[in-house]
């Protein structure tokens, strides 16, 4: 029996594996569940004991990494962690040095980034990205309302406002990178570009609520 369930989380991680591989190198809407399947090792068969569809797959590929990712930005606690608008700043950093050098966090970030085309058909695909990246929204508005509580931030920055302009930068820097790899050495810019937006949110008056 133990034997068992170590033979199925096992397929589960191959079919994880391989549909970042299939996903990475046709792009999500054009991905197949037959291709996934073959790339895995596994039959079709096998695949649907696992996952009832693309979207369920997209999710559990979803979850693991974002795990990863969200235990390394260390902010769930941020409602009474005192540092936690820092801990957010110093995670993202680390995170954008580890893109360079592990091509599985690489390939993630292009699927999500460049890979999830918005072409008819890939409809759930993208309701999927969406319901985690308003996670990804939630603890970083959770960093943000700790840091202002700790003086950290400005008490009168708007919070939507600085959320969105945070989230857009990061997901800028991303794309960028992931676009043009060469034309960036996130090593060394990785530091300055996520203070600098993180500076971007206490001094900019253009963030703050009306008195």
């Amino acid at each position: 029996m133990k034997r068992t369930r170590e033979e199925a989380l096992q397929t589960r991680q191959h079919l994880l594996e391989a549909a970042l591989e299939v996903f990475h190198a046709r792009g999500v809407a054009r991905a197949s569940l037959d291709e996934i399947a073959r790339t895995a090792g596994v039959t079709r068969g096998a695949l649907y004991w696992h996952f009832r569809n693309k979207e369920d797959l997209f999710d559990a590929l979803c979850q693991a990494h974002f795990k990863d990712i969200r235990a390394k930005l260390s902010c769930e606690d941020g409602a009474v962690n005192p540092q936690a608008w820092n801990i957010l700043i110093e995670s993202c950093i680390a995170y954008y040095r580890r893109l360079v050098d592990d091509p599985v966090l690489c390939k993630f970030a292009a699927v999500l980034h460049l890979k999830c085309e918005a072409t008819p058909g890939n409809e759930g695909i993208l309701r999927v990205l969406a319901s985690h990246r308003d996670i990804w929204r939630q603890h970083m508005r959770t960093a943000l309302l700790s840091g202002q509580r700790h003086g950290l931030l400005p008490l009168d920055l708007d919070i939507d406002l600085a959320q969105a302009a945070f989230m857009s930068s990061l997901f800028g820097l991303t794309s960028l990178w992931l676009s043009e790899p060469q034309r960036l050495d996130m090593r060394h810019c990785a530091e300055p570009m996520v203070r600098a937006c993180a500076d971007m949110l206490s001094q900019s008056p253009h963030l703050r609520r009306p008195l």
